[in-house]
């Protein structure tokens, strides 16, 4: 074990002492020696150790290897060094007067496949981005005919409530404030009448009579002007409702409000609507 662990160390200083003397001038002797073994071997050695060569000098030493590996017919290993130089440098151009025109040509018709390649992913890239740009978030559909029907039950009930449902918070708090008021006022209204008339017919003292009449038929007129101030409240908030229509079909609407009054408590409307 100790001898295997000697070993390796021996042969890791002995690459490490070989890497460090390889030089690119000892690639170019190499190769215009033409001793395109060597070139192959060096260069390899050279490009795995030495990381501050320039762009210049690692396009230097692959051009070198390819042009070697292609006289010693390893053509693929030639196209892979080939290749390896354009992504350097994709407008690399080799030179005629110390190449053959036959590994010129086979590096040009590698170059122009190589640019090929490189337009197509830019082009999908390109295209991906675009595509990424004209994305359209989701609609979400809201069904405004649904939610108008919807608020017009809740201000059936108190007016101006419904209002909220569309986003309509100022007009409905003051409808729904006004008409709670109103309602609240009408109740009393509508107890207080209905006693001062049981007090008026009760009463059985002659000069009393028409001061208990006064007092019945003043609350009287109050309770009549509350129920016609709620009904017009009433009334306005449901047309206001049917009248917001944005982006919404169009509908044949017919609105029909009828409000009867009488001497007594009883009080009928009358709403048609038709969607």
């Amino acid at each position: 074990m100790r001898n295997l662990i000697i070993s390796i160390m021996v042969l890791s200083l002995a690459n490490g002492l070989f890497g460090q003397s390889v030089t690119i001038e000892k690639v170019k002797n190499a190769y215009q020696s033409f001793n395109y073994e060597e070139v192959i071997t060096t260069s390899k050695v050279l490009l795995e150790s030495n990381t501050k060569l320039s762009l210049e000098e690692r396009s230097n030493v692959f051009t070198m290897t390819a042009v070697a590996l292609y006289s010693l017919n390893r053509v693929e290993e030639s196209r892979i060094n080939f290749i390896e130089l354009l992504k350097i440098d994709a407008n690399y151009e080799l030179n005629p007067t110390l190449i053959s025109p036959k590994i010129i040509d086979f590096f040009n018709s590698i170059k122009n496949d190589f640019k090929q390649i490189v337009i197509k992913t830019e082009q999908n890239t390109a295209n991906t981005k675009q595509e990424n740009q004209n994305e359209v978030e989701p609609v979400i559909y809201i069904n405004k005919t649904a939610l108008v029907q919807s608020a017009m039950a809740k201000s059936i009930l108190l007016p101006g409530l419904g209002h909220f449902d569309l986003d309509m918070n100022t007009k409905g708090w003051l409808l729904s404030s006004s008409s709670a008021l109103l309602l609240g006022g009408l109740v009393y209204s509508v107890i207080e009448t209905n006693s001062r008339e049981e007090n008026y017919l009760s009463e059985t003292n002659l000069n009393l009579i028409p001061q208990k009449y006064d007092l019945y038929n003043e609350m009287y007129k109050v309770r009549n002007i509350l129920i016609g101030a709620y009904a017009a409240v009433w009334i306005y908030s449901q047309i206001d409702l049917l009248l917001f229509r944005d982006e919404l079909p169009t509908q044949d609407i017919s609105f029909l409000p009828s409000i009867n009054l009488n001497n007594s408590t009883d009080i009928s409307f009358s709403l048609k609507v038709k969607l």
